[in-house]
């Protein structure tokens, strides 16, 4: 289930392709890596104030011990599952696009 709670009045000033691909690649990591014993959903809100705009994306995955991998979140090719289809690029490609702005 996706759950949308951003209001139509937020104004995010950014470039649309990038935004475009953070979104689709927090959305598609959400997922490949549901939980299979619960009810899956995506959060996505978002708050502007006058001088930014913060857009969070929740869901109820497998999440991860960030203790555990905190030295390695951002790291390219760090996986923290043993999923197939993990390649250790997923919050990777977001941060290396988020940090250039």
């Amino acid at each position: 289930m996706l759950i949308n709670k951003v209001s139509n009045s937020i104004f995010i000033k950014t470039e649309a392709a990038y935004f475009n691909s953070i979104l689709i690649n927090f959305i598609s990591n959400s997922i490949k890596y549901k939980a299979p014993k619960r009810d899956f959903f995506i959060k996505i809100t978002a708050l502007e104030s006058k001088t930014q705009s913060t857009v969070a994306i929740e869901d109820n995955g497998l999440g991860m011990e960030l203790e555990s991998y905190n030295g390695n979140l951002f790291t390219p090719y760090s996986t923290f599952h043993n999923h197939v289809a993990a390649r250790g690029l997923g919050v990777f490609i977001p941060k290396k696009i988020i940090s250039n702005f």
